[in-house]
């Protein structure tokens, strides 16, 4: 395959990606739906690896979801999630 077809598969499967995101995002109803659905499109593209979701709130940064659920994820401090 030249090089035109390795770009040509890469932006396929990005698009791919894409519309399995959409499609999965719509169905989504809860926040853990939502790590699931976008695990899923980034596992179609080749970027597999958990997902973890963060929200806002009055007291900082906090987790809303994560796929899988018992995905071990490093502690971050807060400052470093604010960019300092």
């Amino acid at each position: 395959m030249g090089r035109n077809g390795v770009l040509d598969n890469s932006i396929e499967l990005r698009y791919l990606g894409l519309v399995r995101l959409s499609g999965s995002i719509a169905g989504a109803s809860s926040w853990d739906g939502l790590a699931r659905a976008i695990g899923e499109a980034l596992e179609t593209i080749g970027g597999a690896g958990p997902v973890r979701l963060w929200c806002t709130t009055p007291d900082g940064f906090a987790e809303l979801a994560r796929d899988p659920v018992d995905a071990d994820f490093p502690v971050v401090a807060q400052h470093e999630l604010r960019g300092r």
